[in-house]
């Protein structure tokens, strides 16, 4: 288990198995977070081709990014920890 950014959290989602951290309200809270930061980045898809695109592919870099202002300024998760797969 490593900390790593909120940014690379939401872009390599599929790279870690889990949120974690030794508080349960961190946990939730940095859940909560990550989904609000998608659900601002990512408006519903378009279709279901795109819906099946984000499945299969994983979610726009480009996209993320721009919408959600998550550029490099995104610091680390404080003491969130999360574990690869």
């Amino acid at each position: 288990m490593r900390e790593v950014s909120l940014r690379d959290l939401i872009l390599h989602a599929r790279t870690y198995s889990r949120i974690d951290d030794p508080s349960p309200l961190v946990t939730v809270a940095l859940r909560r977070l990550t989904l609000a930061l998608l659900h601002r980045g990512l408006r519903e898809p378009l279709s279901t081709t795109q819906a099946a695109e984000w499945f299969a592919q994983g979610f726009s870099e480009g996209t993320l990014e721009t919408q959600v202002g998550m550029g490099r300024s995104v610091g680390m998760v404080s003491r969130g920890i999360v574990g690869g797969t």
